[in-house]
């Protein structure tokens, strides 16, 4: 009689823990970060979130899955649908403590214009789609520490001062050294009216670089404004450029 009563209790136990309102989850989220989730429906293991903004980001419409022993230790970890909102795709993610979040195999899509701040140029505007294939980033105490897979700009158009050009395709493939944790992003050779090549870098201290060259035949507006960098004087055709910019 007790081993039967102690199957059902434990079995009773399971129940309630897999049935547990979706809206357990404002449990698990970081207390000191610009966080807030709203239209949360389903269980906290399976269901949808009507809309998450987090520092500035708006995420809409999200189905997600999480994991169940990450939650056992306070930590978070699951896959995630973004249906609505500044970015949409899917991508799976942990989150272990406040300081730590890993996305992984994210296919992704999202606009240009998002980026506006990272450019070392201020006032210039971004358009086109920003897309991601096997990308996976790592972000440690708010620095990315790992960057790996193909980043994609298409149908990139810049603004300099009221007047749109139109630049094409813009392509990189982030690696980080397992050694040094020096990530690297390389420039593929696309179709685009700079003719950009090089790389760009980031450091553990959050310093980004790139070193590179374009053509000394890109249109007047844009290499002028690229002349601010210019890291060298033109050689075959070609200026090198290098800026670096602090995250």
């Amino acid at each position: 009689m007790k081993k039967k009563l102690i199957v059902l209790i434990t079995l009773f136990l399971i129940l309630v823990v897999w049935l547990a309102p979706a809206t357990l989850i404002n449990k698990f989220l970081p207390t000191n970060k610009n966080i807030a989730v709203s239209g949360l429906h389903g269980t906290i293991w399976s269901g949808s979130i009507g809309q998450l903004n987090a520092n500035g980001w708006n995420f809409k419409a999200l189905d997600y899955t999480l994991d169940v022993l990450p939650l056992f230790v306070g930590n978070m970890g699951g896959s995630v649908l973004i249906n609505k909102g500044d970015i949409e795709g899917n991508l799976e993610f942990s989150i272990t403590g406040e300081q730590s979040l890993l996305i992984e195999e994210a296919s992704i899509e999202t606009e240009a214009r998002l980026f506006e701040s990272f450019l070392p140029i201020p006032g210039i505007g971004l358009n086109g789609n920003v897309s991601t294939v096997d990308f996976s980033i790592q972000i440690e105490n708010k620095r990315p520490i790992l960057l790996s897979g193909i980043t994609n700009w298409s149908d990139a158009t810049v603004d300099i001062t009221n007047n749109l050009f139109e630049l094409g395709q813009f392509q990189i493939d982030w690696q980080t050294n397992p050694n040094t944790g020096l990530i690297t992003g390389k420039v593929v050779k696309t179709t685009n009216a700079l003719a950009l090549k090089g790389n760009v870098t980031l450091d553990q201290t959050g310093l980004l670089e790139f070193k590179g060259s374009i053509s000394s035949k890109t249109q007047n507006a844009i290499y002028n404004a690229f002349l601010l960098f210019a890291d060298g004087k033109v050689s075959k055709e070609r200026l090198p450029i290098k800026f670096k910019k602090k995250l």
